[in-house]
């Protein structure tokens, strides 16, 4: 599922619990357009539970580093996953990077998104719909 992602290889993750500073977790992600996809880990099992991207072009300001200090619905991010953590009796969060170079991160988010869905009928649980 996660084939499209191996040719990148600028890549790393963080292991984000609850009550973290995700800011100071996320401060030496790259000021690069990618994407992202977590992994919930809940009473030892593990789950996808998102896949996402930065915006399409590093001109658009939006890059891995400054998605880990936009807000979600109104609240900061790490507000945002104490929540759903909390909510979903998530014990932690594994998420993966990956900067996708001259790759548009849309193009890239959608076809693993289409891959998951293809294997499983369905979007991970955070994800509404195709970007």
């Amino acid at each position: 599922m996660f084939d499209e992602l191996e040719k990148y290889k600028t890549n790393g993750h963080l292991f984000y619990k609850m009550g973290v500073d995700i800011l100071k977790l996320s401060q030496n992600l790259p000021n690069e357009p990618g994407v992202f996809y977590i992994l919930k880990l809940s009473k030892g099992k593990i789950k996808l539970t998102y896949i996402g991207k930065s915006d399409s072009t590093k001109a658009d300001n939006k890059t891995l580093n400054s998605l880990f200090n936009d807000r979600e619905k109104g609240i900061s991010l790490h507000q945002f996953f104490d929540k759903k953590m909390k909510d979903e009796n998530i014990d932690a969060l594994d998420i993966y990077w990956f900067v996708t170079e001259t790759d548009d991160p849309t193009e890239v988010a959608n076809k693993v998104l289409q891959n998951n869905y293809d294997l499983f009928g369905s979007l991970p649980d955070w994800n509404k719909s195709f970007k």
